[in-house]
């Protein structure tokens, strides 16, 4: 028989990332919605409360996850909640999307969704304590940063032009 080695791990829980993805999700749906001119969708009736955190703070996280496995095998096997624990309905994500965009538009609310858990946030306060993590991120700053890369990606994959609020929020992030 071979010897068996194993390493250590642990599990990082992450809430819902601004970042890039599927167009039908409400941070990128509502961002390619304003470049082109039209309203944001929101297919629930807008009030989910959720966390929403900038993907580049669980990119550091992993890091950090790892540097701390290493010296701390004690950590293998835990779970981990990131969280910027500042948790927002939908609409209030939206609103804010808009705001940054300087979109005066009205989003869309279809509320046709059913059977989704109604509030979603998760406790950071374990991460902090043994990991010594905190997000490097406010929501703002990664909604800036997302606003900013849809606005490079869109214009250079789609050929789409961002009103000019928009091109003053990018240069900001």
């Amino acid at each position: 028989m071979g010897i068996r080695r194993s390493l250590p791990g642990a599990r990082l829980r992450l809430p819902h990332a601004a970042r890039v993805g599927r167009w039908n999700r409400i941070v990128p749906g509502t961002i390619r919605s304003v470049f082109r001119g039209e309203r944001p969708v929101i297919r629930s009736d807008g009030r989910y409360v959720r966390d929403y955190f900038y993907v580049e703070d669980g990119a550091a996280a992993y890091t950090l996850m790892a540097e701390k496995l290493a010296g701390n095998r004690t950590l293998a096997g835990q779970a981990f909640n990131l969280s910027t624990e500042t948790p927002v309905t939908v609409l209030q994500l939206v609103k804010r999307i808009l705001s940054l965009m300087g979109a005066e538009v009205e989003s869309e609310v279809l509320d046709q969704v059913r059977y989704e858990i109604r509030y979603q946030s998760l406790n950071a306060a374990k991460a902090h304590q043994l990991l010594g993590w905190k997000p490097l991120y406010t929501l703002e700053e990664g909604l800036k940063r997302t606003i900013a890369w849809y606005r490079s990606f869109l214009a250079e994959f789609e050929g789409e032009k961002c009103p000019p609020a928009v091109e003053a929020v990018a240069k900001v992030a």
